[in-house]
């Protein structure tokens, strides 16, 4: 195997860890955090996380991608990315504390006026994190990453869980936060030797790069957020907490999963642009990945919503029953996104990308608001159709700038899908044959039947048919490499 690839598995090996490790306690601090606080509670979560998303989507630089693109990397672009960072947040942080008044005045809720001044330290907290966070990923060096990212979520979650035992309040979570960001920051000084200084001489060159970055990432916000911030203002209080925990909880393998198996298989996409065979074998092995990974976790959750939320959230939580099916579809769509979106940015397409995201803001704030009278259940389903359609445009594109094979690639896809389909078509008969009822345990039983069914049919593909394929192929070794260096610790404990 190549340098490259040796790179692209332990990184990606790394991130996945990390990422486990990280939603593993996450998840503990769901099932405690959902059964002190509210639906109520956690909408005034829900409005802060979303003005802070929104006030970072409005400061990025695209510094990040600007520095893993280019082809030599030198300190004074890391301290130009970091200066324009640090400015431009701080100058978002500036007006944010100005408009925290009016902002709780437009939401009825005057909660919101000392949650926000807490909250809004997040963006000066990232703004002065050190850029050799960039440079680990560049190389592919992500074990210093690892150990970060731990520290972050443990301490995190220590503070989260020690607040929120004690008041029971929704300030739990503010500060868990804003825990998490110090970590972050001081962790990225403690793990990488440069430090940045003052300076602007390359911000030019960083500019031509990063502006239609910044303007995709604003527009791509208001498309990605823009359910939360229309039931944020026409739906109630309740049903706005209980939609922002349950988006987390249907992203959770988007993020914490596919990213991390994908995104250094990603990265080193920019690396070989310039060869279409080998950029268009690249992608279809990390959307092959995501499938593989993805859609088993996504038909599970169409099918047994009940079950899930009442494990993760307990019974009070009924109406995110019909809210999770049409999220999974959402989260899907997300996934595939962050792939074919990179592909494209990779390619030096940005404007491409930021008219894109321009289309697909006007369709979606138009289908949305014209349902906003809707129930919680048809409002989402109308999401969920949207970001199909919306996907399939942009992997329309993608065929034409580079001739990648989309009949090909839905048949890579479709075999995984029919399985899981028919696994929890199986498991669903059989849960009303055993008469099992939806309780806070019911889920495992559920989901130990569904994957006994599903992982043995879906090796039996992957050795008879996939393997022919370079996809199935790279996933085959992937799994051989897995399984060889599990048996090598295992070797070398005992």
């Amino acid at each position: 195997m190549s340098a490259t690839a040796n790179k692209v598995f332990k990184s990606s090996a790394f991130l996945l860890l990390a990422k486990f490790i990280q939603r593993t306690i996450g998840l503990i601090s769901i099932l405690v955090l959902a059964r002190v606080l509210t639906p109520d509670d956690f909408s005034v979560v829900a409005i802060s996380a979303l003005l802070l998303y929104f006030c970072e989507t409005l400061a990025a630089t695209g510094s990040e991608s600007y520095i893993i693109h280019k082809d030599d990397v030198d300190p004074t672009d890391l301290s130009t990315a970091w200066s324009i960072d640090l400015i431009i947040k701080s100058l978002i942080f500036l007006i944010l504390v100005l408009a925290i008044p009016f902002i709780a005045d437009f939401y009825d809720d005057q909660r919101l006026v000392p949650v926000l001044y807490a909250t809004s330290s997040i963006l000066l907290i990232n703004a002065m994190k050190s850029p050799g966070l960039i440079v680990l990923k560049r190389e592919l060096d992500y074990r210093r990453i690892f150990y970060v990212m731990i520290t972050q979520k443990v301490c995190a979650f220590t503070v989260t869980l020690s607040i929120a035992l004690t008041t029971e309040s929704y300030w739990a979570l503010i500060v868990g936060d804003i825990t998490s960001a110090g970590v972050l920051c001081l962790g990225s000084y403690l793990i990488h030797k440069f430090r940045p200084w003052p300076c602007l001489a390359n911000w030019r060159n960083q500019w031509r790069f990063s502006k239609w970055i910044l303007f995709r990432a604003s527009v791509g916000f208001s498309k990605s957020q823009m359910d939360s911030l229309l039931i944020s203002k026409f739906f109630s209080a309740q049903e706005l907490g209980a939609f922002y925990m349950t988006k987390n909880l249907s992203v959770l393998p988007s993020t914490d999963i596919i990213g991390p198996a994908v995104e250094p298989l990603l990265a080193s996409l920019s690396r070989v642009r310039n060869n279409l065979q080998e950029f268009n074998q690249q992608l279809s092995k990390a959307i092959f990945v995501i499938t593989t990974i993805l859609m088993p976790l996504v038909v599970f959750m169409w099918f047994f919503p009940e079950h899930i939320i009442n494990f993760f959230f307990g019974q009070d939580w009924q109406i995110a029953y019909v809210m999770l099916p049409p999220l999974a579809i959402v989260l899907a769509t997300i996934a595939f996104g962050q792939v074919i979106n990179q592909a494209v940015m990779s390619l030096g397409r940005v404007r491409a990308l930021f008219i894109y995201e321009i289309i697909g803001l006007i369709t979606l704030a138009s289908a949305l608001f014209l349902g906003r009278n809707l129930d919680i259940g048809h409002f989402l389903e109308i999401r969920a159709l949207l970001a199909i359609i919306l996907i399939a445009g942009i992997i329309s594109y993608l065929k034409m700038t580079t001739g990648i094979r989309i009949i090909r690639l839905a048949a890579l896809i479709t075999p995984t899908v029919v399985l899981a389909t028919g696994a929890a078509w199986v498991t669903g008969l059989l849960e009303k044959a055993w008469g099992i009822e939806v309780s806070g345990l019911s889920v495992f039983p559920l989901a130990m039947l569904y994957f006994a069914l599903l992982i043995p049919c879906f090796l039996a593909l992957l050795f008879a048919f996939y393997r022919r394929s370079a996809e199935g192929a790279f996933a085959l070794k992937m799994l051989r490499m897995a399984m060889s260096v599990v048996r090598e610790r295992l070797a070398r404990n005992g």
